[in-house]
């Protein structure tokens, strides 16, 4: 009787043993699925920057784009808002940078009716854009009117398809794009405030 309940016990740690490999391998394929995010690091030394100078915003004119502007407002711990946009009377936000008063630039950029073609990035918690939600956090890009949540609801490949949910190959596609948009505007204000 104590050779079989060992036996038995044997046989359900080896179960165990294997229902818990397989759940580690499906996790590992799940998070081989989306990509590492770039943008973190560089968010991280913006962030610590922003704060070591007293700054809660800062814009600069895009280094790329000409008649674009980049600016960014941090709420710490909570929220990293960055915005590009084009502005039909740029002179206005040219003036607001020169006079340091990158609170009001942000904020021209964000919501006049003279802005266009923006690019807003809402990075919760201040630490990157990330391919899915953290602590229930999601990140949000918004391009002209078109929102994209990054929550990690995709299509999973291996369940059966939603109709409403995007693919798991253009969710990845459209996090890759948007994590190399925000970490090259992160560098350029990067780039000038460490100037100023």
């Amino acid at each position: 009787m104590t050779a079989m309940n060992t036996s038995r016990h044997r046989t359900r740690r080896q179960w165990f043993a294997l229902v818990c490999v397989l759940a580690a391998a499906q996790l590992t394929v799940n998070a081989q699925a989306l990509p590492v995010p770039t943008s973190p690091a560089r968010v991280k030394e913006l962030v610590a920057l922003l704060q070591s100078k007293k700054l809660e915003a800062f814009a600069v004119k895009d280094a790329v784009e000409a008649g674009r502007f980049v600016a960014v407002y941090l709420v710490p711990n909570v929220q990293l808002m960055l915005i590009s946009a084009g502005y039909e009377r740029p002179t206005d936000v040219e003036y607001r940078i020169y006079q340091k008063d990158f609170t009001n630039a942000y904020a021209e950029l964000n919501s006049s009716v003279l802005a266009k073609d923006k690019v807003f990035f809402q990075d919760a918690l201040c630490d990157g854009l990330l391919p899915k939600a953290t602590n229930g956090a999601e990140d949000i890009v918004t391009i002209g009117t078109a929102k994209r949540v990054f929550n990690g609801d995709y299509n999973d490949p291996k369940k059966k398809p939603d109709p409403k949910k995007i693919s798991l190959e253009d969710y990845v596609k459209a996090y890759s794009e948007a994590d190399a948009k925000y970490t090259s505007l992160v560098t350029m204000l990067l780039e000038e405030l460490k100037k100023s």
